[in-house]
């Protein structure tokens, strides 16, 4: 596991900033297996996210050096629910930022009879990490590790819209979450490049930009996505005007995208693809819910919308309430509390 090229897959880091990076990241794989197997006996590690896809995603420092963005996605796979409730009980992810606060560490929490559970993109991730564990104190039944089932549409949206529900809710509560990242460009860009994938149903950024060069886009369009995503060199006016000029029209209904344009207030064009987005993720939505659920749905979708285009109706309280709601949607469908310790004990309405 530690001799892999976490940057293997990032197209435009220089070779002495990947090194210097992989070394902190093997360090830091190297301490977090210690801690784990200090707290429990029975816990598997494994990485997921952008780390496991070797597409992380950096940042100047300051200096001429550069610092790694990306969170280390963390899935810890234990034999029975005790361990699980154990684990949740003492708080994990808390444990694990307060020990290591160099690093965003995000935990996702499974006994291996609720394995199947898992799906998403998060779940493509977890099932393909699997056969490559950071620590395994027992051994999974190989028969248990089903081949990832074709991303679906519906996936892909799940990973814009989780983008989305952090941008529209960027607020003094929402900031105090663990997990923050304290600027908002980040998750920008991070649903800008989440959104190239998903439109060219790709897992992997430097997939994604193939299929552009084969659509007929200019490098100089493709090259400002990909150092939005690895570099975070966000540019407020060209990246969204680009974006939205080589997705929109392609991607879209008309119809959709001239009702975006007719109820939006301002000329942000960021803001009019997530619109629309999120009426095509709750459009899926509703065809794989119940009518009850999907009334619950169309209520959310109404007050995203309303929160999201028209910026003089922001409501802190009201935000909050749509981020955890959606939160809660995910964690319900999804994996375990302690992925988001946002919704600890918190009533969501």
């Amino acid at each position: 596991m530690f001799e892999i090229d976490f940057f293997d897959n990032s197209l435009l880091i220089d070779k002495k900033t990947k090194l210097d990076l992989n070394h902190q990241i093997i360090q830091h794989l190297r301490s977090v297996k210690s801690y784990i197997k200090s707290i429990s006996n029975k816990a598997n590690l494994y990485l997921v996210g952008s780390l496991a896809r070797k597409e992380p995603s950096i940042r100047r420092n300051g200096t001429s050096n550069y610092e790694l963005m990306s969170d280390f996605d963390f899935f810890i796979l234990v034999p029975d629910f005790l361990e699980v409730k154990y684990l949740y009980d003492i708080d994990i992810t808390k444990k694990l930022n307060d020990k290591f606060p160099t690093f965003h560490n995000s935990i996702i929490l499974k006994d291996v009879d609720h394995l199947e559970q898992v799906n998403s993109l998060v779940g493509h991730d977890v099932i393909n990490n699997l056969r490559h564990p950071i620590l395994e104190q027992f051994r999974l039944d190989t028969k248990r590790i089903k081949v990832p089932a074709q991303l679906t549409k519906y996936d892909y949206l799940d990973s814009i819209v989780s983008q989305i529900a952090v941008i529209v809710t960027e607020n003094e509560v929402e900031k105090e979450s663990i997990l923050y990242k304290n600027t908002l460009t980040y998750y920008k860009s991070k649903f800008i490049s989440e959104s190239v994938k998903g439109l060219t149903k790709s897992q992997l950024l430097s997939e994604a930009t193939e299929k552009l060069v084969s659509y007929g886009y200019s490098l100089k369009s493709i090259i400002n996505i990909i150092k939005l995503r690895e570099l975070n060199e966000y540019n407020e006016t060209s990246n969204e005007s680009c974006f939205f000029e080589m997705f929109c029209e392609r991607h879209f209904k008309k119809s959709s995208l001239e009702l975006v344009k007719m109820l939006a207030v301002s000329d942000d064009k960021l803001r009019k693809i997530q619109a629309l987005f999120i009426l095509e993720y709750f459009e899926y939505s509703n065809k794989r819910t119940n009518n009850n659920q999907s009334t619950d749905l169309n209520i959310l979708r109404d007050r995203v919308l309303k929160n999201l285009i028209h910026d003089n109706s922001i409501n802190t309280t009201n935000l909050r309430k749509i981020r955890l709601h959606y939160l809660k949607l995910m964690n319900d469908k999804n994996i375990g509390l302690t992925m988001i310790p946002d919704l600890k004990g918190v009533e969501v309405e």
